[in-house]
C-alpha cells in the first residue's frame, strides 16, 4: 500500500461527514407571536443544527491532526504532537542504506588526515627553511630530533626541498649536509664558479663543504678536467679584510697538503657586507701575494650586492 493512501482515504471521509454535519442538518427557524398591539414573541428552533455544526468542526479537526507530523504542526494546541521522534531500527538501517554515511564518514576522515599531514609537512619544511636562514646547515638526525619524526621522515622532507632547489645536498651519504641554495655563502660560490671557472674549465663535479682528510675543511671543491679548484669564502663586515685574508691563506694551504701529485688552483672569496669599503679592501688585496704552500691563489673582493646581482642575472 501506498505511504498516504490509507490517510488520504481517512481525510476524505472525514471532510465529507463534515460536510454533511453542516449541510444536512435543517436550518434555525424563527417563529414570531403577537401577543398584544405592540407585543410580539420571537422563538428560535434549533432542529439540533448546533450540535452537528460542533460535530462538523471536530470532524475538520481529526482531518487536520492526522496530517500534523507532514505539516510539522507539533505546538498548537490540541493538534500538538511529539516534538521527537525516533527513528526505528528499520528505518535507521535503510537511512543509512541509501545515505551511504559509513563510506562517506571514512573518506571524510582520510581527506582530514591527510590535510593534517599536509599541514605538519609544510610547517616541518617551513621550520627548515627558517633554520638554515639563521644557521649555516643542518643535518637529517638533528631535524627528526627535533620534529620528532623517524630518520626517513626526515630525509624525504629534506629531499622534497632539494627537489624544489630551495636546499643543498652535499656529502652524501656518509656525511650529508643540507644548506640554504640562495644562502649568501652558497651564492657567493655559484659567483666565482659562473664567472671564473666554467667560462675557461670544463667542470666534472662540485662537492660543497667538505672534509679534506680528517681535521681540514673546504666551503667547495671542484672537479675540472685539467685542474681541481679548492674554493674559501670569507665575510668581511667591516674594516680591513687583513685578518679573513691570513685565515682564508691559511685554511686553503692546509688543504693543499693533502691534495699531492695534482694540479690546484685557490680562490679566496672577500664578501663585503659594507659596500663602503670595496675600493680600500681591493687595493689591500691587490697590492699582497698570497702564499699557501705552492698552491696558487686568487683572492676576489666583491659585495653582497654584486653576488645578488649576478644571481638574478
Amino acid at each position: 500500500m501506498r505511504p498516504y493512501l490509507r490517510r488520504t482515504l481517512l481525510t476524505v471521509l472525514l471532510l465529507v461527514l463534515a460536510f454533511l454535519a453542516f449541510c444536512l442538518p435543517p436550518h434555525p427557524t424563527t417563529i414570531t407571536r403577537t401577543a398584544g398591539d405592540d407585543t410580539s414573541i420571537t422563538t428560535v428552533q434549533d432542529h439540533g443544527y448546533q450540535f452537528f455544526e460542533w460535530i462538523g468542526v471536530v470532524l475538520l479537526a481529526l482531518a487536520l491532526w492526522i496530517w500534523r507530523g507532514i505539516l510539522k504542526l507539533t505546538t498548537v494546541g490540541p493538534l500538538s504532537g511529539p516534538l521527537l521522534e525516533q527513528q526505528t531500527p528499520d528505518e535507521l538501517e535503510r537511512a543509512a542504506r541509501e545515505s551511504n554515511v559509513e563510506q562517506q564518514a571514512a573518506e571524510n576522515f582520510a581527506d582530514a588526515a591527510a590535510q593534517m599531514e599536509r599541514h605538519r609537512f609544510e610547517r616541518a619544511r617551513s621550520y627548515v627553511l627558517d633554520y638554515l636562514s639563521k644557521h649555516h646547515a643542518m643535518y637529517a638526525f638533528y631535524l627528526a630530533h627535533e620534529i620528532g619524526v623517524s630518520r626517513a621522515t626526515a630525509d624525504i622532507l629534506l629531499d622534497s626541498l632539494v627537489a624544489e632547489g630551495l636546499v643543498r645536498r652535499d656529502g652524501f651519504p656518509r656525511r650529508t649536509l643540507y644548506t640554504l641554495a640562495s644562502s649568501l655563502e652558497n651564492r657567493a660560490i655559484d659567483y666565482v664558479r659562473d664567472k671564473f671557472i666554467r667560462p675557461r674549465y670544463r667542470l666534472l663535479s662540485e662537492r660543497r663543504f667538505v672534509r679534506v682528510g680528517k681535521a681540514h675543511e673546504l666551503d667547495a671543491l671542484l672537479e675540472c678536467e685539467e685542474r681541481t679548484f679548492v674554493i674559501e669564502v670569507r665575510f668581511v663586515r667591516y674594516g680591513s679584510p687583513t685578518a679573513q685574508i691570513k685565515a682564508g691563506v691559511r685554511q686553503l694551504g692546509k688543504v693543499a697538503s693533502e691534495f699531492v701529485g695534482r694540479a690546484l688552483g685557490g680562490y679566496l672569496v672577500l664578501v663585503l657586507q659594507d659596500p663602503e669599503y670595496y675600493n680600500a679592501a681591493k687595493k689591500q688585496v691587490e697590492s699582497m701575494t698570497l702564499d699557501a704552500d705552492k698552491l696558487p691563489i686568487i683572492a676576489i673582493v666583491v659585495t653582497k650586492d654584486e653576488i645578488d646581482g649576478a644571481a638574478s642575472a
